[in-house]
């Protein structure tokens, strides 16, 4: 009896240390430097196990002795961040734009011109390009279109600015528009100089002249949207915003994402409110049959931008006090279309730089029923008033930022806004109990979203907050001008 005891004894103890030696067999485990979790507690990982696709645990070094991987990858030095999603994009505009010329970086109004030459020699048709910023030039003076009609007297050229709300186009294009000094477009505006056009279109008026450019076929602008995924999805970014697209774009999408084994970005896709849009936005529902692609919301403009003098301000611009900007729809448009928007039960973002049309557009969102519960957007609110923040928080209205615009606007935001500065870029002002989400706004920016949370963190001479730790998120050696 004695013997059968401690032959018992000696089996469950045996047991108990094989047991304890045991380890869970996964597929892959990956050593980091440091591995941002975003969890609860905001906890950071050495370690991260991953098997079946999921990650299963992460933790420290510790966590070897409890898995056992088919593969192990290791990157002593590096920094790991979850897949992140931007929060406002323009993916379908941004790959069309990187069918034409790119004006980015261009360092003098005298190359303008003289770029388009170079690039777009032979090219039959219109003429197009985009990202030239005059800020960026001495004097700072909006361009004309007299060298382009020196260049191309019968050929139309449509050169957008770098923030998508202003346009440059020459003389054959005005003509095709039919736009003389006393053409007036509600929401937009023609710059008149010497009783002639200068070419310069704002807003409505650059929207208005862009319809008449046809658009790239379908195959070629397929392909330029999954070049730019595999660019979005290089970057860290697992699912974007795209805000405002107009039917056939949104088909395009639902296509790619339906038929297209290589297309893996997840896409949450706005409509531009158009007559032709809105039967279509009406009646979106979830679809699991096309999972990356969900259709729920509707994208607005009520200004346009600050680099522009499109943004609506309350009192006119420091740097010309001839223009307070632009106002793109009536308040009573406004009040109709979210009316409307809410009975369907569809998510509202609209598009407001300026401190007045973000008092216009809360004065609209509070006649809303239930809008405390409806999760709609403010997008930028670059400039605003403590009022104006308090009535956000109050009304539950989500704020979506990109903060590295305070970077890119900071050597001259101050000459357009003076004073108002204070009031600009103020991401970490508004009332904690507002939600934030964050973007980049490319092609306006780069599409690399740790730029992004940088300039969130660092801030700039026009936004000291820092609401992350940044010391904890990014490598000691990263600043703005290498990432």
């Amino acid at each position: 009896m004695k013997n059968a005891v401690a032959l018992l004894m000696f089996l469950w103890g045996f047991c108990v240390s094989a047991l304890a030696q045991t380890v869970d067999s996964v597929d892959l485990i990956v050593t980091a430097k440091r591995i941002v979790t975003l969890d609860e507690s905001n906890s950071f990982a050495t370690v991260m196990v991953i098997d079946k696709g999921l990650v299963v645990e992460t933790g420290q070094k510790d966590l070897l002795k409890k898995y056992k991987a088919r593969k192990m990858l290791a990157y002593p030095g590096a920094y790991i961040y979850p897949g992140f999603m931007d929060a406002h994009a323009h993916l379908v505009g941004a790959a069309k734009w990187s069918l034409h010329i790119d004006l980015t970086g261009i360092k003098h109004q005298a190359y303008l011109a003289d770029t388009v030459k170079a690039r777009a020699a032979g090219q039959a048709g219109w003429i197009q390009g985009r990202g030239w910023d005059q800020t960026l030039w001495p004097g700072q003076q909006m361009p004309d279109r007299k060298e382009l009609d020196i260049y191309f007297p019968n050929q139309p050229v449509y050169l957008k600015r770098i923030d998508g709300h202003a346009a440059l186009a020459n003389g054959e294009a005005l003509r095709l528009a039919g736009f003389t000094v006393q053409t007036h477009l509600p929401g937009g505006s023609l710059e008149v100089e010497n009783g002639e056009l200068t070419g310069i279109l704002l807003d409505a008026a650059a929207d208005s002249m862009e319809k008449l450019i046809p658009n790239p076929d379908r195959q070629t602008l397929a392909n330029a949207v999954l070049k730019l995924a595999e660019q979005c999805k290089a970057a860290g970014l697992t699912c974007v915003a795209d805000c405002g697209l107009d039917l056939w774009e949104l088909q395009l999408l639902d296509s790619l994402a339906a038929v297209s084994r290589s297309f893996r970005l997840g896409v949450y896709a706005m409509a531009n409110p158009t007559l032709e849009n809105r039967p279509y936005a009406w009646s979106w529902r979830p679809s699991a049959k096309v999972a990356l692609v969900h259709k729920a919301g509707m994208k607005v403009y009520a200004d346009g931008a600050l680099g522009s003098r499109g943004a609506l301000l309350r009192k006119s611009y420091s740097d010309d006090q001839n223009t307070y900007g632009l106002l793109l729809h009536t308040p009573a448009y406004f009040d109709s279309l979210f009316a409307v928007a809410a009975s369907k039960n569809v998510q509202v973002s609209t598009h407001c730089i300026g401190d007045s049309a973000l008092a216009v557009v809360l004065a609209a969102y509070a006649k809303v029923p239930d809008i405390e519960k409806r999760r709609w957007r403010i997008e930028h609110a670059q400039i605003a008033t403590p009022q104006d923040q308090a009535l956000m928080s109050r009304l539950k209205i989500i704020y979506s930022t990109q903060p590295t615009h305070a970077v890119s606007d900071g050597d001259w935001a101050k000459a357009r806004l003076g004073e108002r500065i204070n009031q600009a870029y103020t991401y970490a002002a508004f009332d904690t109990s507002s939600h934030q989400c964050f973007g980049t706004d490319f092609p306006v920016e780069r599409i690399e979203p740790l730029r992004t949370f940088y300039a969130a963190c660092f801030g700039s001479e026009t936004n000291e907050a820092k609401p992350l730790n940044a010391g904890q998120l990014f490598p000691p050696s990263m600043r703005m001008d290498v990432l």
